[in-house]
């Protein structure tokens, strides 16, 4: 019936819509599945006989089944589905935009079923696309690699060199290049040799004109932070700190909320073992520089920084206990039961990170009693579970 509707007569982007959003996976009896899949099939056979519009909301029917983990169970139906589509990328007479939509709906069934994907069969079908003249192919390839980095290994050394040459013409290109630099990272899936020469291409985007290329290499940064290689080489992680203290000064709320992200990631993945006196100074004056008065997503990584930083904070002087009851007192002001429930938690978060740290206790016990006042009155005043929860 659902191929019938969809080759005569309904719009098969509701017919999409209304598969994957409608009945949810865990509702459908326990034959619905295996039907659906069978109906999907059947679609998919048929993509040379429809015309472009069709065969692009064919796809993206089942890309949407995929994302959405529909039909999980029915291994064997992908498994016929992936394998035509494979064939059909490479002797199909289809359109660019339908042959590269082939390879990102493969791609993420790979993703979904990692046992339908052969080693050797990603090599041909990558170096196939990435080698064809048409920018669009060599970012579906890429692509490709973003959600698949651990096959990076299997790929030509100058790959990755090969790449950058191409993103320097053309920022689509170098925007989706980075991403997949930062998944390989953040993987720990890059070879050693090239790790200097990634860093240097993820600093080239974070310092570009473009706001697109500054926030994929911010992206990439925040990744790049996860690989334990980085972390523990003192230049490298200075390096990509900088630029995100950099790129926090930018009038762009999109990048100040990147580099906020990077950094408060970065500072929860570091361990207590990696963090030299000298490199815990110079991010406590880096975190305690942050400022929170952009609202929204910025003003939340901002918090999810200070308390991380307190919480691993040890030895403080003067000045830096000074500075950590700055830190405290911002994110107790943050907790006022009228505001954004979502800044309240992360507030609140944030402060019981420090507090759970004996040194912040001893060292800021002055301001104890004026957060402790504050957590009461938002916990007695919000309306919000999740808030009163936390508090």
């Amino acid at each position: 019936m659902l191929f019938f509707l969809f080759t005569k007569h309904a719009n098969p982007l509701q017919l999409s819509v209304c598969l994957v959003n409608v009945t949810p996976y865990s509702r459908m009896t326990s034959d619905t599945p295996t039907k659906l899949c069978a109906e999907l099939q059947k679609i998919i056979f048929a993509l040379n006989n429809l015309e472009q519009p069709s065969q692009v909301a064919s796809l993206c029917l089942l890309q949407n089944v995929v994302d959405a983990g529909l039909l999980k169970e029915d291994e064997i139906y992908f498994k016929k589905m992936s394998k035509w589509l494979y064939d059909q990328v490479f002797i199909g007479d289809y359109s660019l935009v339908v042959r590269t939509q082939m390879v990102d709906v493969l791609a993420k069934i790979w993703v979904s079923f990692p046992v339908l994907r052969v080693a050797e069969d990603f090599k041909r079908l990558f170096n196939m696309i990435f080698n064809k003249d048409e920018i669009e192919f060599k970012i579906a390839a890429i692509q490709l690699l973003f959600l698949h980095p651990e096959m990076q290994g299997k790929l030509d050394d100058k790959l990755l060199t090969t790449s950058h040459q191409i993103g320097k013409d053309n920022c689509a290109f170098n925007c989706h290049f980075l991403d997949m630099l930062g998944a390989s990272l953040g993987s720990n899936c890059l070879k050693d040799d090239i790790l200097y020469d990634t860093v240097e291409w993820i600093l080239e985007g974070v310092y570009s004109v473009s706001t697109d290329m500054k926030v994929a290499g911010l992206s990439a940064t925040k990744n790049a932070f996860r690989d334990t290689r980085i972390r523990s080489n003192d230049d490298l992680a200075m390096r990509l700190e900088k630029a995100c203290v950099d790129s926090l000064i930018n009038t762009s709320h999109i990048v100040k909320q990147k580099a906020g992200f990077a950094l408060a990631d970065y500072l929860d993945v570091l361990q207590l073992h990696e963090l030299s006196k000298s490199r815990w100074q110079r991010l406590f004056d880096i975190v305690s520089m942050m400022q929170a008065k952009d609202k929204g997503k910025a003003q939340v990584h901002v918090f999810r920084a200070y308390g991380s930083i307190l919480e691993k904070s040890q030895g403080l002087n003067d000045e830096s206990i000074d500075q950590a009851k700055r830190m405290i007192n911002v994110l107790k002001d943050e907790l006022q039961p009228q505001l954004n429930y979502k800044i309240q938690w992360n507030a609140a978060t944030a402060l019981g990170r420090a507090f759970a740290n004996r040194d912040i206790y001893e060292s800021c016990s002055g301001v104890i009693e004026s957060v402790v006042n504050s957590l009461q009155g938002c916990e007695s005043k919000t309306r919000n579970m999740k808030v009163r929860t936390r508090l």
